[in-house]
């Protein structure tokens, strides 16, 4: 599937299906808000550079694309375009791709023990590593936060402007089985005009001090310039992400019910996107062969709990996502 990718010229599909949420309301888990749509037709699309994109309709089921250039590559986004959350389990994928054509399941993507067995005969040794983080629910939090001796959210009073070279904590996973967190003293590389990229310095701490420079100050620039140019494109294609963090401590019970604060003047980092490198699940050896390479976690959007037991005690209080050094 890698390489039939690489093979396949540069376009983008945006199927109109939903997208789980990040975190789990309890009380809005409800699958009666949309329909399960069988997909049928066959969609012609001539390539264009002006726009390299096709919008596939709810009953599209195999996409052919012609006049295209070589050497490029397919790109699936699903859009959530309803109100309901829809779970994995009814959303489609791209099923096969080949040199002339590409093909969507035609409803529900196949079950999940299947599609972890396909995955890890073809794997290296050891398997295909993934991130499914502890669920983040108000409901959850709130029964934590009762029995927990503080009751008011803790948030800054305003944002701090950073400049590269300034070092704060930061909470990262700490084992390999990411289920433990832990602060951790991290330096700013790079300040672009979207976002901070930050960098656990004691993960390169066994590297020579000139190597160890060059290196994080290269990485860092490709991110930072990377990141800054894609981020208005993305955000035209997807929508704008949220800038509020949700109250943990509120007595919603509902998470749209709870209530937000400003991350402009709440979060320490205001609205910039904080991209953190370090070595994700503390699993780095001479012979990896495989691992997570970067994950989002909506603990983030939570303002930070104490003494709950909860992920959220860990919430850094702002957008974060987190790639393997």
């Amino acid at each position: 599937m890698k390489n039939q990718f690489k093979k396949i010229p540069f376009v983008i599909l945006l199927f109109a299906l939903a997208l789980s949420g990040c975190w789990d309301d309890d009380d809005d888990d409800d699958d009666s808000s949309f329909s399960i749509v069988t997909a049928t037709e066959t969609e012609d699309y001539e390539y264009s550079s002006d726009l390299p994109i096709f919008t596939a309709t709810p009953k599209t089921l195999k996409v052919n694309i012609s006049d295209v250039p070589s050497g490029k590559g397919v790109y699936l986004a699903k859009v959530n375009t309803g109100s309901a959350i829809v779970k994995a389990d009814y959303q489609r994928a791209v099923k096969e791709v080949k040199e002339s054509s590409i093909s969507a399941s035609a409803s529900v993507v196949e079950d999940r023990a299947a599609l972890s067995s396909a995955l890890s005969s073809s794997a290296p040794e050891g398997g295909f590593r993934h991130f499914r983080g502890e669920e983040v629910s108000l409901g959850k939090i709130q029964k934590a936060a009762r029995s927990a001796s503080s009751f008011a959210p803790t948030v800054p009073s305003k944002a701090k402007i950073y400049s590269e070279g300034n070092t704060r904590s930061i909470a990262v996973d700490s084992n390999v089985n990411m289920n433990s967190y832990k602060w951790e003293d991290a330096k700013l590389l790079k300040k672009g005009t979207y976002c901070y990229v930050w960098a656990i310095e004691s993960d390169y701490s066994k590297m020579k001090s000139s190597d160890r420079a060059k290196t994080l100050d290269f990485i860092a620039t490709t991110f930072q310039e990377t990141f800054d140019e894609i981020y208005p494109i993305e955000r035209n294609v997807f929508g704008e992400e949220s800038n509020k963090l949700i109250n943990s401590y509120s007595n919603a019970t509902k998470l749209s019910a709870a209530a937000e604060y400003n991350m402009s003047s709440n979060s320490d980092t205001g609205e910039m996107i904080n991209i953190v490198i370090y070595d994700i699940g503390a699993d780095y050896n001479s012979t990896n062969q495989c691992g997570v390479l970067g994950y989002f976690y909506a603990k983030d959007y939570f303002t930070r709990t104490s003494g709950t037991g909860s992920v959220v005690d860990y919430s850094n209080q702002g957008k974060y996502f987190y790639i393997d050094a």
